[in-house]
């Protein structure tokens, strides 16, 4: 690789890291080219980029503190074959691809990561991608905010109720 194409690589690397919600870094040795595919074919429509890294790149990019200490930190620590998948929307769906991926294959193993500009063990990852989708998360707080509502009502309508039954039952009793 020359000159060029590091900067060019180095370039669209602090693009993708400033702009990903979730960075997920992971070592993808003893995978095969077709398997690697499936992986990247799996990612294609989630609006998520899938790359591998030279490490000394990726140390150059955040050398200067940019994207703090920690992910400076974490970049001179990165060892051995790095495949990168940026994520643009919701974190826990990328970390559902990538850990399905990684039991499916064991080879597969994920490295710490970014969750934003934090630094993320991999076993949080997993924690991430048992979590339930934002849509879910979304529904089940509508419905949290919902029951104190629903209780008033059914409280407030059960007065009316109770006080047609009372006229029922007098008005049954005056017809005997």
């Amino acid at each position: 690789m020359n000159r060029i194409e590091k900067v060019a690589l180095a370039k669209e690397l602090k693009e993708n890291l400033s702009h990903a919600q979730i960075s997920i870094f992971v070592d993808y040795r003893n995978l095969s080219a077709p398997q690697l595919d499936l992986f990247r074919k799996n990612l294609r429509e989630k609006n998520v980029k899938v790359k591998v890294i030279k490490n000394n790149v990726a140390r150059l990019v955040v050398q200067d503190g940019a994207f703090g200490e920690s992910v400076k930190a974490f970049m001179g620590e990165l060892t051995g074959p790095t495949l990168v998948t940026f994520g643009f929307d919701d974190p826990s769906l990328l970390a559902k691809e990538v850990y399905q991926f990684s039991k499916d294959y064991p080879a597969f193993n994920i490295k710490e990561s970014l969750l934003g500009k934090m630094r993320v063990q991999g076993s949080e990852i997993e924690k991430l991608a048992q979590l339930p989708s934002k849509e879910v998360l979304i529904g089940q707080l509508l419905g949290l905010l919902s029951a104190p509502i629903k209780r008033l009502l059914y409280g407030l309508s059960a007065a009316p109720r109770s006080l047609i039954r009372l006229l029922d039952a007098l008005e049954k009793k005056k017809q005997e």
